[in-house]
């Protein structure tokens, strides 16, 4: 059975739609499996109640739970670090883009998915290390995330990283989604990439805009 892991960066009951991909495509009949970051009691309760029942697994990357003090403050740490690098040298660092990247990394590769889909910022430099190892990776763009930024807030994101990471996923994954056809046609034209309608009424909203998608049972 054709094996998907989807990368998430937080928890799953806050990831509606990660939470529709993965039951759309365990229906059709791969083996998927979410992984994401956990940060609150309560929120981790919720995660296993909507689990229990769904024909996908979960399984968390990181847990920032108080009770993990070592691992918190360590990843806590390293942000702050890169943050501060990053403002004083320039220099990128995958923690400016969300927690746990790296080990988000380290998941999808034992993992060894025949497809990694990344939602986050952190899963565009999670995909774009995949690509270069050879993986198959699909994207599913929630936001644009180099371009839903204030003004203010540009001054310290590292911007040309994030679009360079954009724009190598929309013009290589095979699996390339976003939220709507008006925001597909804008990110196809900035990154001058072929942008491929793939409708099926019989599927869910969020699989009828995309460049790319040649998910096949092999």
């Amino acid at each position: 059975m054709i094996r998907i892991l989807i990368l998430i960066g937080g928890h799953l009951c806050n990831a509606p739609r990660p939470q529709k991909e993965a039951e759309t495509l365990a229906h059709a009949g791969y083996d998927v499996t979410v992984s994401g970051c956990w940060f609150d009691p309560e929120l981790i309760s919720r995660d296993r109640l909507l689990i229990a029942n769904k024909p996908y697994k979960f399984a968390p990357i990181l847990d920032f739970q108080p009770a993990h003090r070592l691992t918190n403050l360590s990843i806590r740490l390293q942000s702050l670090l890169a943050r501060s690098i990053y403002r004083r040298l320039g220099i990128f660092s995958p923690s400016l883009l969300g927690y746990g990247a790296s080990a988000m990394l380290k998941v999808a590769r034992q993992t060894k998915a025949d497809l990694t889909i990344v939602h986050s910022e952190g899963g565009l430099w999670v995909g774009n290390k995949l690509l270069d190892e050879g993986f198959q990776v699909g994207v599913d763009f929630e936001d644009w995330f180099s371009e839903d930024l204030l003004p203010e807030a540009r001054i310290e994101r590292p911007i040309e990283q994030i679009k360079q990471l954009e724009q190598r996923l929309i013009q290589t994954c095979k699996y390339c989604l976003t939220t709507s056809h008006t925001m597909a046609e804008a990110m196809a034209t900035a990154y001058h990439a072929l942008m491929h309608h793939y409708v099926d009424k019989s599927k869910p909203l969020y699989f009828r805009y995309g460049w790319k998608n040649v998910l096949k049972s092999s």
